[in-house]
């Protein structure tokens, strides 16, 4: 006689194993906990086939449950409310009744209902803090070749550096004013390295 397993906490399928006939008990075969004699039949997509009570929980004695289908959406989805990766591992039920997601957020986004949109308050955060950032490297050698501008100490290649440091911390307080902010930001360049700053 065949007894097919089941997961004590899913209800789930493991292997079948063969029941022997007690020696004692001619034509009985015994059936363990979390163990049925009935096998499982097959699931549909997206579905599992579980061993269950009619409330939901899985029984050790097989007279109190039977083998019914349930949704099998387990995967790698996203938290709608903090965009953090998670392993779903949950049977019967959706995804979305846990504030999850199988749409993979990009950037910095925050999900509307539906999908993830662009967050602006997020990335103009993100946008000032880098901006004060670089001004407050800015202000080193600004205040460095002032005074010696202000002590007549300076080389013309030097008052030449200076100009261009304030231009760019001037540029630098400006990024608001972009069309394309907070998304799309043109950084000024520095004049320490006369590259542009990282953008986006």
């Amino acid at each position: 006689m065949e007894n097919y397993n089941y997961h004590r906490l899913t209800g789930e399928f493991t292997n079948m194993t063969i029941a022997e006939e007690r020696p004692r008990e001619p034509g009985v075969y015994p059936c363990p906990a979390y163990s049925t004699p009935n096998a499982p039949f097959p699931a549909s997509a997206g579905h599992a086939v579980v061993f269950r009570e009619a409330d939901g929980g899985v029984p050790s004695d097989y007279q109190l449950g039977e083998w019914v289908e349930v949704i099998d959406r387990r995967g790698l989805y996203w938290q709608t409310t903090d965009a953090v990766p998670v392993q779903f591992d949950e049977l019967g039920v959706e995804p979305s009744e846990r504030s999850l997601t199988d749409k993979e957020p990009v950037g910095a986004v925050k999900w509307s209902g539906s999908d993830w949109v662009v967050d602006a308050e997020k990335l103009t955060l993100q946008a000032l803090a880098r901006r004060n950032g670089y001004m407050a490297q800015a202000s080193g050698p600004i205040a460095t070749l002032s005074d010696a501008v202000e002590l007549d100490m300076a080389t013309d290649e030097e008052i030449a550096l200076l100009k261009a440091w304030k231009l760019y911390r001037i540029a630098l307080s400006r990024i608001e004013k972009q069309s394309g902010f907070p998304v799309d930001i043109e950084w000024p360049t520095s004049p320490i390295d006369d590259t542009s700053a990282p953008a986006n």
